[in-house]
């Protein structure tokens, strides 16, 4: 069982949503991919929190431009290079 957690909005922003409803599983999302963002939750996770298969948690995250992957600067440069010696080691 989840907790029911209420926000105070103005009226003029509720009104982008054609009903309460969509506009709580649009929260619902926005809140789940930035934290999924974030490294808090995982892809699976998030994706059982919103009741939905993982490959359409997937194209959520896709949709919304949440990175399946996101290296920091310079990591993937070292990446290919790990991958680089690795390969030419079994030559």
């Amino acid at each position: 069982m989840g907790k029911t957690i209420s926000i105070e909005l103005p009226e003029s922003l509720t009104r982008l949503w054609k009903s309460d409803e969509e506009l709580t599983k649009e929260m619902k999302e926005s809140l789940i991919l930035e934290l999924v963002r974030k490294h808090k939750l995982s892809f699976r996770e998030g994706a059982k929190l919103l009741d939905i298969v993982y490959q359409d948690f997937l194209d959520l995250m896709s949709e919304h431009d949440v990175p399946m992957v996101d290296y920091e600067p310079g990591e993937l440069k070292e990446e290919v290079k790990t991958i680089d010696r690795i390969m030419e080691a079994k030559k």
